[in-house]
């Protein structure tokens, strides 16, 4: 993978009825009123602590910023840590070795010294690092001029998955996997549609502050939720391999044993069955031999 820091060195409607939300010094509560499986109009509560809320918050501002500007957030993140790196290859180096008199000057020699060594090795770590504090991860496909970062669904879902606990268990339905899983996905695609924003990306706990999420926003909510109800499917967000920043269109899909209803896909031999999203896009997508990511939450 190429370095990104080097390239700077060289540079709700339908059922939902109402919302409301309250909120003292140390919690936030949501409530909404929706009409479940049976047409009975039902409270749906989620109480958020004030640190959960503060955490999506942060996580919207470093999504959003690093999509917006991927050089300069990477950078701010990386840059103090090499800088220490280099003086510390500097001071403990022997006097007959290489010293390096700057960062940049240290990207540009890749050799087998045990400085430049060092330099990279602490380079790719904290990349790695920075990727995951921004929570962001590259794309599939880089571009040769600038970076290419995307959300990481996967680290994002785990981060939030169990503050969906209790919301998800007002989605269950004693009729079994499949209502409890439309219930979840009729409650989530009550949500207002948002504008498909490739330099912008709500964590699930934001889209239930804005009452509003695009494609990608929803599934990734959608999956938490599921995965609270019935754990034992594994799901995929399903995504052009060439799409950049907040990836549009995107797909959400589960095991079909789970007996969700849904347009089927396979992924890995597996059959599938497709919770959000168009099945005729997807479909046209296949069939013009679009490269697709298939991406594993758990």
């Amino acid at each position: 993978m190429k370095p990104i820091l080097s390239l700077l060195c060289c540079l709700f409607t339908s059922q939902v009825l109402s919302a409301n939300v309250t909120s003292n010094p140390s919690t936030l509560k949501l409530d909404w009123f929706w009409q479940n499986e049976h047409g009975q109009s039902q409270e749906i509560k989620a109480n958020f602590s004030r640190n959960q809320v503060k955490q999506g918050i942060e996580d919207q501002q470093k999504l959003s910023y690093s999509l917006n500007k991927p050089v300069r957030a990477l950078h701010t993140y990386i840059e103090p840590r090499l800088s220490h790196v280099v003086n510390s290859i500097n001071y403990y180096s022997p006097e007959n070795a290489i010293k390096f008199s700057s960062i940049e000057h240290a990207f540009s020699i890749k050799d087998s010294t045990v400085e430049s060594r060092l330099f990279w090795q602490a380079y790719y770590q904290y990349q790695d690092d920075a990727f995951t504090f921004l929570r962001v991860s590259p794309c599939m496909v880089q571009d040769q001029d600038k970076p290419c970062i995307r959300p990481n669904y996967s680290q994002l879902f785990y981060d939030y998955r169990q503050s969906f606990k209790l919301l998800a268990e007002q989605l269950r339905s004693t009729e079994g996997a499949p209502r409890s899983i439309s219930n979840a996905q009729s409650w989530v695609f009550a949500i207002p549609q948002s504008e498909e924003e490739a330099a912008n990306f709500s964590p699930p706990l934001s889209v239930l502050l804005e009452n509003a999420a695009d494609s990608d926003e929803k599934a990734l909510l959608l999956a938490t939720i599921i995965s609270q109800l019935e754990p034992s499917y594994q799901m995929y967000l399903v995504y052009p391999a060439d799409s950049n920043g907040s990836v549009s269109p995107a797909w959400l899909t589960i095991e079909s044993k789970s007996g969700a209803q849904g347009s089927p896909v396979v992924i890995n031999n597996t059959q599938h069955t497709l919770l959000t999203g168009s099945s005729n896009l997807l479909k046209e997508m296949m069939i013009a031999n679009t490269q697709m990511v298939s991406e594993p939450l758990y």
